[in-house]
C-alpha cells in the first residue's frame, strides 16, 4: 500500500479566497447602485406632479446591469407611499429606502458574483504558487 499524499495549504490562501468573495459580492453591490427607479401610482394614465396625492402601487428598480426588481419581491410589499414621496429631497429619497432593492438586485446577479470570485481566487492562488523576480 502506497503512502497517503499530503496537501499543504497556506492559511493566507484560505483567507485571501474568503476575502474574494466578500469583495466580489461588493463590487457587485455598488455597480447595483447606480441603476434607476421608476414607480407606478393609482393613476394609471400619468404619474406627474399633478398626481401627487395618488398612492404609488409599484417601485421597480433597474440596475445597470439590466437586473429588475420590484417590490412584489419583498416579503412585505405593502409600500405607504404617494406621488409626492418619490419626488427627489422626499421621503423615498434616501439610501435606507433604496437599500433592499439594491442588495436583492446584488442576490440577483449571484452569477456575476461567482465568476468575479472564481477570478480573484485563481489570482490569489497563482499569486501564492508563483514569484515573480525582475532582475
Amino acid at each position: 500500500m502506497s503512502p497517503k499524499k499530503e496537501i499543504r495549504i497556506n492559511k493566507n490562501v484560505i483567507i485571501g479566497i474568503i476575502a474574494c468573495f466578500f469583495i466580489s459580492f461588493g463590487l457587485v453591490f455598488i455597480l447595483q447602485t447606480f441603476g434607476t427607479f421608476s414607480y407606478q401610482s393609482e393613476n394609471k394614465k400619468s404619474s406627474s406632479y399633478e398626481y401627487g396625492a395618488d398612492t404609488v402601487i409599484l417601485i421597480k428598480y433597474e440596475s445597470q446591469l439590466g437586473t429588475i426588481v420590484t417590490n412584489y419581491q419583498f416579503k412585505d410589499s405593502r409600500l405607504g407611499y404617494q406621488v409626492k414621496d418619490m419626488l427627489p429631497g422626499e421621503k423615498f429619497d434616501n439610501y435606507h429606502k433604496k437599500q433592499p432593492y439594491y442588495f436583492k438586485a446584488a442576490l440577483n446577479e449571484f452569477g456575476l458574483i461567482l465568476i468575479i470570485w472564481g477570478v480573484l481566487s485563481i489570482i490569489i492562488i497563482v499569486k501564492n504558487k508563483i514569484k515573480f523576480k525582475l532582475e
